[in-house]
């Protein structure tokens, strides 16, 4: 993986751990207010169904995960213009040959912010992998990307 594509991941690991405990304190103290209400003369609509993203659809969490997915966006497409490009060959041509692992010049965002935790990080990932938002930006030609 290109290093700075690392240090985005890096830098929004980072931004993470500062952010997710406050998320998540704001989160069980939702749940216990809303165990405290009643609602007569209707069904209860608990503060999960209202979440159901749960602590991935925290503005904060978005914000922050908005941020990293439109670096990590940007570089990808600056490496493609260099022609680094992720490539990975055709498992079917490859049967039965030793050959190293594809290179990761270029790493989808959503691998890179979420999939990739799973492995060191897998207390984000259980944060992140209820992320249900893909960023809109705008690219360097004023169209939306």
């Amino acid at each position: 993986m290109d290093e700075r594509l690392q240090k985005i991941q890096d830098d929004y690991i980072v931004e993470l751990r500062a952010a997710v405990p406050d998320v998540k304190k704001w989160w069980k103290a939702q749940l216990r207010k809303n165990e405290r209400k009643s609602y007569p003369g209707g069904p209860a609509l608990d503060f999960e169904t209202r979440w159901p993203t749960e602590l991935g659809g925290h503005p904060r969490l978005i914000a922050i995960f908005r941020k990293y997915f439109l670096l990590a966006e940007e570089l990808n497409l600056e490496l493609d213009e260099q022609g680094r490009k992720y490539h990975e060959e055709d498992p079917d041509e490859l049967w039965g040959l030793d050959v190293p692992p594809p290179t990761r010049e270029q790493v989808l965002p959503i691998d890179l912010l979420v999939n990739d935790l799973e492995d060191d990080n897998d207390d984000l990932y259980e944060v992140m992998e209820t992320m249900f938002f893909i960023p809109i930006g705008i690219g360097k030609d004023g169209d939306p990307c």
